[in-house]
């Protein structure tokens, strides 16, 4: 919803690519990657930012899960769908 306001709030037309830093187990990474290139709905909660660094560092923080592996998605949010 926050994209989506966004969006209405700044009458974007063009896709705005966002970032998200993750850490997923080897389960959770094999599903993910089945899903590559295909339109997603994602439910839970989805924090992303503009900044790349922030999202991969965020990957990287170690102390949040010690069994996963650090991901960082890249999302383009189209507006216009």
């Amino acid at each position: 919803r926050d994209l989506t306001n966004y969006f209405q709030r700044s009458r974007l037309t063009v896709p705005l690519e966002v970032y998200h830093g993750v850490v997923l187990s080897a389960d959770e990474l094999e599903q993910w990657v089945k899903q590559e290139g295909k339109y997603v709905q994602y439910r839970p909660f989805l924090s992303a930012t503009r900044d790349k660094q922030l999202a991969k560092e965020y990957a990287n923080n170690s102390e949040r899960r010690k069994d996963g592996q650090p991901i960082l998605f890249t999302i383009r949010a189209n507006p216009t769908i």
